[in-house]
């Protein structure tokens, strides 16, 4: 029973994750990972995700791709401009 339980839950997991990315991908993400909170033992005291959800097993990102003019602009007037 332990084997097919594990065999579920891997399963679900793979289901889950692929789920939480396109709906990142839908909402505008250009892209969108999910890692292990473990992977996050050298983070810095207070940036580490347990020090925000005490319970936390992951940690999902994602990224938008900003045009590049906007961090090359002397004016702040074009961060304005990028909201998508």
């Amino acid at each position: 029973m332990g084997a097919l339980m594990q065999k579920i839950s891997k399963e679900l997991r793979k289901s889950m994750n692929t789920e939480i990315k396109e709906i990142a991908a839908q909402s505008g993400a250009d892209a969108c990972g999910i890692a292990n909170v473990s992977g996050f033992a050298a983070a810095p005291k207070s940036f580490h995700p347990t020090d925000i959800l005490a319970d936390a097993k992951s940690v999902i990102v994602f990224g938008k791709q900003i045009p590049e003019g906007t961090f090359r602009a002397k004016s702040t007037a074009p961060y304005s401009m990028v909201r998508n």
